[in-house]
């Protein structure tokens, strides 16, 4: 969430823009995303632009910036009023990017989302900082390997995963089939000092080849995928998720490492396809640990449940770490306040093998052995901890049935003697 002198300023800058007559929400995330490029150079050229009143100065010189960077401009108009021009960016130098684990410019966009109650619509809700960050630091991306979200939204995976490695070297990819959140994703990495990334504005489904040693991904949980997309996956599932997972699985080199979001259906499913890409999971991509989040992770967007799947290409498993969440460390209605325990920081030293760790909690977590998990293979942790399955009738013997039965008789033919004594 954005720091409230920042919510603040983005309020501000929103009223501006929006008062000016840019009133497509995305536009005025172009806008504030020209404006932040400014923070990169270039910043004195276009306030004395601005102060003489030179609009055609002021367009040249803002897709000019933005070019440079490699960031196209969906509307040169945008720039065109000078006055607001010079009082946007003036208000728009108060806000700095670039702190640790700080997606700016996603956390704008869905600031400016939410004021119009649209956050979620088409699956474009994002995921919370605090699950990326534990999501980053189980999977531990190393400097020099390749780091792939395919459906990358405003890349905030791939930018917790740069800070994560101290800003050191490596390759990131990103795909993403929306033109402008792909747009803001480029422009959100470069802010974030990495110049570098591969934001490829296409459909994730279209690219099946393994390049990348690490995944991180919060796959949309709705949708379906046409036909001709479909005959290319063993699964031929109809649900996107499932497909994803199967993707992500295609996608890793060989000991590569992924951690990812998934809807807690796809866990449990009776489905054909969900039980093949579970049976290949944990049989060839060695799934290392399933974690169930808390009911709420995802408001005010969304009451869907979730879990975090954590695997390692090319080995097979032979036991999976099953743990069950009950807090993330805020609190679980739409208000999402920070307070109280997180389940998750008792997780990630197991996550991360640090065996000075202490025990786990029996309720939290424990070590489920491939065989336990039957032939559907299923990976619901509450299936496996205390606590959470339905108590077990106790056994009663015929004896005890036939007993039940004759009383039950006894009273049924003394009702009907009741009513036969009213008819008289």
């Amino acid at each position: 969430m954005l720091d409230p002198s920042v919510r603040k300023t983005v309020d501000q800058l929103w009223d501006l823009i929006w008062s000016s007559g840019i009133t497509n929400p995305l536009a005025v995330v172009d806008y504030l995303t020209g404006l932040f490029v400014l923070s990169r150079g270039g910043g004195a050229a276009v306030r004395e632009a601005t102060a003489s009143g030179d609009s055609s100065r002021c367009v040249a010189l803002m897709t000019g910036a933005m070019e440079s960077l490699g960031l196209s401009t969906p509307d040169p108009a945008l720039w065109q009023d000078a006055a607001l021009l010079h009082l946007s960016a003036g208000l728009a130098g108060s806000i700095t990017p670039g702190e640790r684990n700080r997606d700016i410019l996603g956390d704008c966009f869905e600031h400016v989302l939410r004021r119009l109650s649209t956050a979620g619509h088409f699956g474009q809700f994002r995921t919370p900082r605090h699950l990326v960050r534990f999501l980053v630091g189980a999977v531990d991306p190393r400097e020099g390997e390749s780091v792939l979200d395919p459906a990358c939204g405003t890349a905030g995976f791939l930018i917790a995963a740069h800070e994560h490695r101290g800003r050191g070297a490596g390759r990131y990819l990103g795909d993403e089939c929306d033109w402008t959140m792909a747009r803001i994703a480029k422009a959100n990495m470069i802010l974030h000092g990495v110049d570098g990334a591969e934001i490829r504005r296409r459909d994730a489904f279209s690219e099946l080849s393994p390049e990348a040693d690490v995944i991180l991904a919060n796959p949309p949980f709705a949708g379906s995928v046409d036909e001709a997309r479909r005959r290319a996956f063993g699964s031929r599932s109809t649900r996107s998720e499932v497909l994803f997972v199967e993707l992500m699985m295609r996608r890793l080199k060989p000991g590569g490492r992924a951690g990812v979001v998934v809807p807690a259906g796809f866990l449990s499913s009776a489905a054909s396809a969900s039980v093949q890409v579970r049976r290949e999971l944990v049989l060839r991509h060695g799934l290392r640990a399933v974690i169930e989040l808390p009911a709420g992770v995802f408001r005010p967007y969304t009451d869907v449940r979730s879990a975090l799947l954590l695997w390692r290409s090319g080995d097979a498993a032979t036991e999976v770490l099953m743990a069950r969440a009950r807090a993330d460390g805020f609190s679980l209605d739409d208000r999402r306040e920070p307070g109280g325990e997180s389940d998750l920081d008792a997780l990630l030293p197991h996550l991360r093998g640090d065996h000075g760790a202490s025990a786990l909690r029996p309720e939290l977590a424990r070590r489920v052995g491939v065989d336990e998990l039957g032939e559907g293979f299923a990976l619901s942790p509450g299936r496996y901890l205390p606590g959470a399955g339905r108590k077990a009738r106790p056994q009663r013997t015929m004896q005890a049935v036939l007993s039940d039965t004759a009383a039950s008789a006894q009273r049924l033919a003394k009702l009907l003697d009741a009513i036969a004594e009213r008819v008289r």
